[in-house]
Order: structure tokens, then sequence, then C-alpha cells
């Protein structure tokens, strides 16, 4: 990928010819992102694939995934499986499975063969697009137990209803307050939360717990980034 501040790909069409016809085969993929803002976010919202695929496909969970360049993945694979086996273990067959922030579907697409129901939650169009991708690998019945709702998990409150296992991974900012008011009220049987931030994680366990209807019952921490302070927090809560 590579990122310009220009509003068109036009002025590195030269350098990308000449880095298609340097690396040859070892080229999965060739974007231009453009971004002419004046803050610190590294891409912008223009893109343009010059040549290559439309996603990097991983397989994780027994499912193949697809990355498109504008969404989000974690850059430790081999413990980012070993927090999808985890959680994947803590999941009953024919579990109807309602997943928030799903991104690409890393968590929940190797769920769809055992269960019953799962609905993919995603805000950025960007990952559902790699969702879509996903969901489109999955055999024709495998297909038909899925679900995307589209937009803010705020938004969804009325399927944390239809869930036995409600699986939460949100960004560093955690759980939006709507979405931890209904859980802690009116939990599923089960919560899997994924926090990449631990003073998130305190507040939110604090707030499912609170009323005596949830229960933690298991709690692993991830060193995803080695050498720093960056812990990913992977717990289980289950309905008393």
């Amino acid at each position: 990928m590579l990122v310009a501040n220009d509003g068109t790909p036009d002025a590195l069409a030269r350098v990308a010819d000449a880095m298609t016809a340097a690396l040859g085969p070892r080229l999965h993929s060739l974007w231009w992102n453009g971004n002419t803002t004046r803050g610190n976010e590294i891409l912008g919202r223009r893109w343009h694939r010059w040549t290559g695929a439309e996603a990097v496909e991983e397989s994780i969970g027994g499912a193949r995934v697809f990355y498109p360049p504008a969404a989000f993945g974690q850059a430790n694979l081999p413990l980012a499986d070993r927090i999808v086996e985890l959680a994947h273990g803590w999941v009953p067959d024919a579990a109807r499975v309602l997943e928030l922030h799903a991104g690409v579907g890393a968590m929940g697409l190797g769920l769809v063969p055992r269960a019953r129901h799962v609905a993919f939650n995603e805000v950025s169009a960007e990952a559902r697009a790699g969702l879509a991708m996903g969901i489109a690998a999955l055999d024709a019945p495998a297909r038909a137990r899925t679900g995307v709702l589209r937009g803010p998990a705020a938004n969804h409150l009325g399927a944390i209803a239809d869930a036995d296992v409600v699986l939460c991974d949100p960004p560093r900012r955690g759980v939006e307050a709507a979405v931890l008011g209904r859980l802690a009220a009116d939990p599923p049987a089960r919560v899997i939360l994924i926090s990449c931030d631990l003073p998130s994680f305190v507040r939110e366990a604090a707030a499912l717990t609170a009323g005596a209807r949830t229960a933690l019952r298991a709690l692993v921490p991830f060193a995803l980034f080695p050498f720093t302070d960056h812990v990913e927090t992977v717990a289980l809560f289950e309905r008393r």
C-alpha cells in the first residue's frame, strides 16, 4: 500500500508500474491510499487498487477470513489464533451467537458450521466488505445461518435478547454504555468479552457483575504486543 498526500493515484502510477514489474509474482497486491488531512491518521478515505487480490486471506478458527486493506486485523496472528480458539471453546454447539464489533468476522465465521445462527454486527463498510467475502466462502447451508447487522452496536440492542452467546470485541474506548447497560440488565446465557484496554475491561466487568445477574467465570490475559504494557483480556461471563 502506498499512502500519498494526494487526491488521485495519478502521480504515483509510474512508481506502481515499476514496483509491479520488479516484484512480479512476489507481489500479493498493490494499492494506493489518498490522505490529504492534517491529523495523525495514517490512512485516508480514498482507495485505488492497481493490481492483485482485493483482500489478504487467512485461515482462522477453521474459516476463510478476508482482510481488505482498510479493515482492522491483529498483527500477532499466532496469539490471535489462540484467542479465537479459547473463545470458541466457550460457545456451546447449536448456540445462537451475536458478535458485536465483528470486523471481518475473524471470531465468528469459524463458529457458523456448528452454530444455530450467527449474527455479525459491524459499523465499518471496509470491514463489512471482508465479512461479506468470508460469508460467501461458506457453503450454502452455513450461509443461511448468518446475518449482518450494519451500524453501531447500540442500534441493535434488541438482537441481544435473541442470542444465547454475545461475543464483544470493542475498540479501545470499550463497550458502548447502552450495550453494556442492556447486557447487565438482561444478560444472555454467556457473554464473551475481548478487551484491548484494561481500565475499560475493569469498568465493564464491574457493570456486568454489579446486579448479581452475571458472574465472571474465566479470565485469560494475552500479551499480543510483547515487551509493552498492552494486554488483551479475554473473559467469560455467565448468567446466574
